[in-house]
């Protein structure tokens, strides 16, 4: 599995304050202060937001109570006319009880005349990135292919074409540290694909090379990224792109006819006192996954003439002694047996 990592900004989950400031007595929520929240939903992926409004000392509690609900009930009112969903909202007012300091003087009441937002959420910033690389065939021929940038889920950020030399660029923008997958098509061999992790330092990544095995009737192909969780016939969510990529090759190529190979991992440290039991569970766990594949190319159009199935247990696994965890995930796959094309 190759990995490939480009740097760019943030993007990680993080919970933070943003303090909202009011005029003495005043709960309108002024233009600087609107700005700050502006930032903040143009920058994150808001997953929820605490809010809490505070007074100076000045009045008694009731009153004070009643001005830091007001105060609140402004801020809430400017998040949902931005399109934050009331669910994610969740608000309290304590008057005059939470003071930051003894509000000795106006400059301490100032502090204290505030709504506090407390925001979780992800960094989803979009940042130019740059892609330059060549598409090769198996016997090293350059390659036009179609080149798409697609996301966790499978959507498609942006497509390119390699040129007769194979060489081909990607320039857009994209959130940081999500995993995205590069794609590549081309009707006479079989797809390719690679993932990338955009993260911090450098935007610009140069001289990939990819390469796409002819497509030939009789050869196994194998994903680079079609995995599934341990013990279940669940994909991991990184193997979507690959999944919408098998169906365009399917439905690009109306010939090709495939079979869908289910595998599991059987760790060597598991004891075989039941080994009846455990190869019956194999069996049938392998035949799920490649069930899971086989029912998706059904239901987005594939003729049912052209597809068939079948679970091979844990008897060919890539890593027969697999330890680490990348290596029992690569056990756990589905292969492509090219029947006729």
């Amino acid at each position: 599995l190759l990995l490939l990592t480009l740097y760019c900004s943030l993007g990680q989950q993080k919970t933070f304050i943003k303090t909202l400031y009011f005029e003495y007595d005043n709960y309108v929520l002024d233009n600087e202060e609107k700005s700050k929240i502006d930032s903040l939903i143009s920058d994150y992926k808001i997953e929820s937001i605490n809010i809490s409004g505070h007074s100076d000392n000045n009045g008694n509690n009731q009153y004070n109570d009643n001005l830091s609900r007001k105060r609140v009930t402004t801020v809430k009112k400017y998040l949902l006319s931005k399109q934050i969903d009331d669910s994610l909202i969740h608000v309290g007012a304590f008057g005059k009880r939470r003071p930051l300091n003894n509000n000795r003087n106006e400059d301490e009441m100032s502090m204290n005349r505030r709504v506090e937002m407390e925001i979780t959420g992800k960094y989803n910033k979009l940042t130019d990135i740059s892609i330059q690389g060549r598409v090769f065939d198996d016997k090293n021929q350059p390659l036009i292919a179609e080149v798409t940038l697609n996301d966790e889920s499978g959507n498609g950020i942006k497509t390119v074409h390699s040129d007769m030399n194979g060489f081909y660029a990607i320039a857009t923008k994209v959130i940081c540290n999500q995993q995205y997958l590069l794609n590549f098509y081309n009707e006479k061999n079989f797809m390719s694909s690679q993932p990338i992790v955009f993260t911090e330092k450098n935007r610009v990544f140069r001289n990939l090379t990819s390469v796409l095995p002819e497509l030939k009737a009789g050869k196994k192909y194998r994903f680079k990224n079609m995995n599934f969780y341990g013990n279940e016939a669940i994909m991991l969510p990184s193997s979507r792109p690959s999944l919408e990529a098998l169906l365009n090759l399917m439905l690009r190529n109306k010939n090709l006819v495939i079979r869908i190979e289910g595998h599991v991992n059987h760790p060597s440290y598991i004891s075989d006192e039941n080994a009846d039991s455990a190869l019956a569970y194999n069996q049938w766990l392998s035949d799920e996954r490649s069930k899971k594949v086989y029912e998706f190319l059904l239901k987005n159009g594939i003729e049912e003439k052209r597809l068939s199935k079948i679970g091979y247990g844990a008897k060919y696994m890539l890593y027969p002694n697999a330890v680490s965890d990348a290596e029992q995930e690569q056990n756990r796959r589905v292969e492509i047996n090219v029947i006729s094309f």
